[in-house]
């Protein structure tokens, strides 16, 4: 997954805190938890993460990735049985824009907060077209 320049500040300010608090070196901490001695190097030189690698690394610190990427301030660590293809959605859905999660929702009838103009008439093309018959 694509990080912002923020994220990856946040995500090692996140990890720093976190070894500091266990009193462990990020070396080892990265290596332990395989998501690689690298790990934030590569990051710097691609802006992008594995979510794979990530969950590693949340798992090992027993945080939320979501926490590590500083898009919660919860940090536990949500268990949640997912099978591949949920896995997949879900990695989907946070990969896509405010109009596309949008639009999902509707699909799906999930509630949604206020809207934008732009946001409902993106979603009103997604909508089945309704038509009564008589």
């Amino acid at each position: 997954m694509e990080l912002s320049l923020e994220q990856i500040k946040i995500l090692r300010a996140r990890v720093e805190e976190l070894a500091a608090e266990l009193k462990q070196k990020i070396t080892r901490i990265l290596t332990e938890s395989k998501a690689g001695k690298n790990f934030f190097y590569n990051i710097n030189q691609t802006h992008t993460v594995s979510a794979d690698k990530l969950s590693k690394l949340a798992k090992h610190l027993r945080v939320n990735p979501d926490y590590l990427l500083g898009k919660t301030d919860i940090r536990e660590e949500i268990e949640l049985i997912l099978t591949e293809e949920e896995k997949a959605i879900v990695t989907c859905y946070r990969s896509v824009g405010e109009e596309t999660r949008a639009a999902v929702k509707k699909i799906l009838d999930i509630p949604l907060p206020s809207i934008s103009d732009d946001i409902a008439d993106t979603i009103a093309r997604f909508s089945p077209v309704h038509t009564d018959k008589k």
